[in-house]
């Protein structure tokens, strides 16, 4: 890994499959990284509506993903109405609890920015069976994307366990080619209790992947996403290096600190 330090950041490059890399950022606090995710996700935003007329993104749960709707719900942009919002994964929980990831980010982004209700789509409906929700989920992408689904921005957490989106390690779905969505029951996850989860072929297929880690606690995932032995049925977070698109890695300093450079 070579790292190059600047001002305030450092920035190195990790050798992903065939040609391709991926990129990390590492700055001094999570609000930092939370505000060069949103640059990113904004500058994406105007590409692709310019573009298509549109732009599709995929939010993420946990404490860092907070940051970014928080950052982002600052930003006065003119063009939410073109703006197509997933979920990259959620608990089977009602909308109000805390534990939901539609909740925490109908509080932090999508009402102070007043985005859309037609433009926002929840993967969970409280009183439906989950199997028939990861289906109908798996359709609205289909039926907004495309056959072969790509969404233009896919924001992805780490835990400390690698584990990303809601493919935790061993987890059955990690497997998966062909259904964009499957339903996790009862997973070895917390909180415990069941969920909705894209894909690896979701994964793979977005046009830009910007994966979000703070925290001393996610160093060692960090370390095994980005160099461990590859094995991705241990480590999930490891698909990341079969993405077809630009991946970028926004870190805090504490996150790095179990990198070894180059």
């Amino acid at each position: 890994m070579k790292v190059r330090q600047s001002v305030n950041m450092r920035v190195f490059r990790v050798r992903a499959h065939g040609e391709r890399s991926i990129e990390g950022w590492v700055f001094p606090s999570g609000h930092e990284v939370a505000l060069e995710a949103a640059n990113r996700v904004a500058a994406a935003a105007r590409d692709a509506i310019a573009a298509r007329g549109t732009f599709s993104i995929a939010l993420a749960g946990g404490r860092t993903p907070a940051l970014l709707h928080r950052t982002l719900a600052t930003f006065a942009l003119p063009d939410w109405a073109h703006w197509d919002i997933f979920f990259g994964d959620e608990r089977g929980v009602p909308h109000d609890d805390p534990r939901s990831n539609y909740g925490a980010a109908r509080r932090d982004l999508l009402a102070p920015a007043a985005i859309p209700a037609l433009r926002v789509h929840p993967m969970f409906t409280p009183g439906r069976d989950l199997e028939a929700l990861a289906r109908d989920y798996d359709r609205l992408l289909v039926d907004r994307l495309g056959p072969s689904p790509a969404l233009d921005v896919l924001v992805l957490g780490l835990g400390h366990d690698t584990h990303t989106l809601s493919l935790h390690p061993n987890c059955a779905a990690l497997e998966e080619r062909d259904r964009n969505v499957v339903a996790l029951h009862d997973p070895p996850m917390e909180p415990a209790v069941s969920r909705l989860t894209l894909t690896p072929p979701m994964v793979r297929r977005a046009r830009r992947v910007i994966l979000l880690a703070t925290g001393v606690e996610k160093c060692d995932a960090v370390y095994e996403m980005l160099e461990g032995a590859y094995d991705p049925t241990d480590e999930p977070a490891q698909i990341i290096r079969e993405c077809e698109g630009e991946v970028v890695v926004l870190l805090d300093d504490d996150a790095f600190d179990g990198i070894p450079a180059a």
